[in-house]
């Protein structure tokens, strides 16, 4: 088995991502390769879109400063990871496929590898954005979201995708149209992905999308 890099229960270095509190938050200083396309044009304050093209590789050990959703395309593929509270930290070998999703929490140590060519699109949220719904949605002054691995839920692919779409067209919906998705997917993962849900969604089906 490989050894993996790092212990995430006794190491204290961490790498995080820092931005501006006012500017929409990224993942693509983390990456072998920059994103074939971004939103960080298109005006969007409390989140951002990545899209990635990526040569087989890996993230150094993360721990950000806002939430991050990665939804994998294309054709299945194995990924080596780490992320706290997920199997005690240990190394997992996961296989995903199209739709695949990692939700890694703010704070949260991480760390993926993958040995072929993949392509992924990556879900920045800033944390007043949840925080802002937590206070709606479940009635608390703080929230805490649960990481999940090889998690399959098509309203967050469907969400991405149309995120994606609007960035791809000629006439992009802009800020209003990515606030109000952006507002839509946190209440989804709010009432099902938070430590403070009622009830969590429990999708294992794959589907082509």
């Amino acid at each position: 088995m490989p050894r993996s890099p790092f212990n995430l229960q006794s190491d204290s270095g961490q790498s995080q991502s820092h931005h501006h509190s006012e500017a929409p938050p990224e993942f693509s200083n983390h990456l072998p390769l920059p994103p074939v396309l971004t939103s960080y044009e298109a005006g969007w304050n409390c989140a951002s879109l990545e899209f990635y093209s990526q040569p087989a590789g890996e993230t150094p050990k993360l721990c950000l400063d806002h939430y991050a959703i990665a939804i994998y395309l294309g054709q299945g593929f194995q990924l080596e990871q780490q992320i706290e509270g997920v199997a005690r930290g240990r190394l997992q070998k996961d296989t995903y496929s199209n739709g695949g999703t990692t939700l890694i929490p703010m704070h949260y140590f991480y760390w993926g590898r993958w040995q072929q060519p993949i392509e992924a699109m990556m879900l920045n949220l800033q944390s007043d954005l949840l925080l802002r719904n937590a206070a709606e949605v479940l009635a608390v002054e703080q929230v805490e979201l649960l990481p999940r691995t090889v998690l399959y839920d098509p309203l967050i692919l469907q969400i991405a995708l149309a995120l994606k779409a609007d960035l791809e067209s000629q006439k992009p919906g802009g800020r209003l149209y990515a606030e109000a998705m952006a507002t839509a997917l946190t209440v989804h993962i709010l009432r099902n992905y938070s430590a403070h849900s009622h009830q969590s969604v429990r999708y294992s089906y794959r589907q082509d999308y």
